[in-house]
């Protein structure tokens, strides 16, 4: 059902089904349609539509930016037979005439902001602009399919960056898509390429470099063949074998490196949105390359709008880019944990990019800022997005205070856990943990004899056991984990 509310609570339409249940709520608002719309609310005893039968309508109607009941006039229907009404009487005479003020009262829309209901505060600071209206429905859209869910994923403001650097630094949350990452648009577009190309095939194949992404392929079913390291230069280059293994099979290859789609991808849906979300009002713009289609469509979109806005290359040791924009030169110092992003060589989605400023970030930034997204701002989300969240800040302070920059957290942190999250791995890395790691080890001996002292004492086990011995109705508890 289309329409919108505060705090995406929708306004539903009302159907005769709905009013036969009796669900009418005591007030609704419109968004200036004219159609009988209500926010959805539980009967309550006492109150008018609890007391009124089938058909009562005890709506707000709204033909223009006013809510008016001109041409329909607000009714109340009788009581029904037999049902006391001196009981909450008052009440209903209060309502009543809450109902009649807010219908003489001006109570308008003023494209930007939505009147409160009476008694209700006023949140017409938080109401979306005229502009943003259809923005708000097409985000509560109801999808067709898997890919139609793609995109239009929301905008975070991140308060410690911007309160670090006395700007406002924005995150675009592409963990969010269905897949769980970034890489959900260029994937939506390399298929529906190969489709209407007339190249899908039985068989493909496409590179992935990371161990969670081989663990996912194999989930679906896929053949995952592990290859030699080589260098970018080498004919057996992962890329390059993957290529020619498509040509042998006669499979479809997707080429997320190379294949176009991919920086299309951002360029319509990506950077469209981010403009939108901003209301134009975006001083810069940073973010990682792996493929380089993101930071390379994104940056395309955003400038065709704004061409004084300041792009900002994220990198990391290990990667040639950072030194490629700097000095000219593509070569790679260094190492680091994180995965899929970097890259040794100016790849298709890159030809002809070239960042304001770039920026090599170390894993003990990128790191910090991660478990900082999440003891923070709640968002556990991984190193990549470190990277970039750190690369923010860096290009805010460059630009200095009340400049408004925008970044993507590219995936999740559950990908990572043995990583990011291991504590472990961290301390041999010699890299910085989240406090909460560091609290959750010293405070282990408590919790160990807590979790002992919390197990059911023998012999009322033995009790228990013995009663529902014969006990045949509920069967075997597996094991399960309890979380503190």
């Amino acid at each position: 059902m289309p329409g919108w509310g505060f705090h995406n609570h929708p306004f539903h339409r009302l159907s005769r089904a709905e009013r036969e249940f009796g669900s009418l709520p005591k007030r609704g608002l419109l968004p200036s349609s004219g159609t009988a719309f209500a926010k959805p609310l539980a009967p309550t005893p006492g109150s008018l539509n609890s007391r009124f039968g089938p058909g009562t309508d005890l709506l707000f109607f709204s033909d223009k930016s006013t809510l008016t009941s001109s041409t329909r006039e607000l009714s109340f229907a009788q009581p029904q037979p037999g049902k006391q009404t001196t009981d909450g009487e008052e009440s209903d005479r209060n309502v009543s005439e809450q109902l009649r003020q807010a219908q003489e009262s001006t109570m308008s829309y003023e494209h930007n902001a939505l009147s409160s209901p009476p008694g209700k505060p006023d949140f017409s600071r938080c109401a979306p602009a005229a502009g943003k209206r259809q923005e708000r429905n097409s985000a509560l859209r109801v999808c067709e399919n898997f890919l139609d869910a793609v995109g239009m994923t929301p905008l975070i403001y991140l308060r410690r960056a911007s309160l670090e650097t006395h700007c406002d630094i924005f995150a675009k949350c592409e963990f969010l898509n269905p897949g769980g990452s970034v890489k959900d648009r260029p994937a939506k577009y390399i298929l529906q390429q190969a489709e209407k190309e007339g190249e899908t095939a039985t068989q493909s194949t496409e590179t992935q470099c990371d161990t969670q992404g081989e663990d996912m392929l194999k989930v679906c079913g896929a053949l995952v063949v592990e290859v030699p390291f080589h260098k970018v230069w080498h004919p057996d280059h992962f890329v390059a074998f993957s290529g020619r293994l498509a040509s042998v099979l006669n499979a479809c290859w997707g080429n997320q490196f190379d294949n176009l789609a991919n920086q299309l991808s951002h360029y319509e849906t990506t950077g469209p949105e981010i403009w939108d979300q901003m209301d134009g009002r975006i001083d810069g713009f940073v973010s990682a390359a792996g493929t380089g289609g993101t930071v390379s469509g994104v940056s395309l979109y955003l400038r065709s709008q704004h061409p004084g806005i300041q792009i900002g290359l994220a990198d990391i040791p290990g990667s040639a880019l950072y030194r490629y924009y700097t000095e000219g030169v593509l070569r790679a110092e260094g190492s680091s944990v994180v995965e899929n992003i970097g890259q040794g060589r100016i790849t298709g989605q890159l030809q002809g990019f070239r960042p304001d400023v770039a920026f090599e970030i170390p894993d003990a930034e990128s790191l910090a800022w991660t478990h900082s997204l999440l003891e923070d701002e709640g968002l556990a989300v991984g190193l990549s997005s470190g990277v970039n969240v750190a690369a923010a800040i860096r290009l805010a302070k460059r630009l200095g205070p009340g400049h408004r920059i925008v970044t993507l957290l590219c995936d999740s942190g559950t990908r990572y856990a043995k990583k990011q999250w291991n504590i472990s791995f961290l301390k041999e890395e010699g890299l910085p943990y989240p406090r909460m790691l560091a609290d959750q080890s010293r405070e282990m001996s408590g919790i160990m004899e807590a979790i002992h002292s919390a197990y059911a004492p023998q012999h009322v086990v033995e009790k228990i056991e013995k009663e529902h011995e014969n006990d045949i109705s509920a069967p075997g508890s597996k094991l399960r984990s309890v979380s503190l």
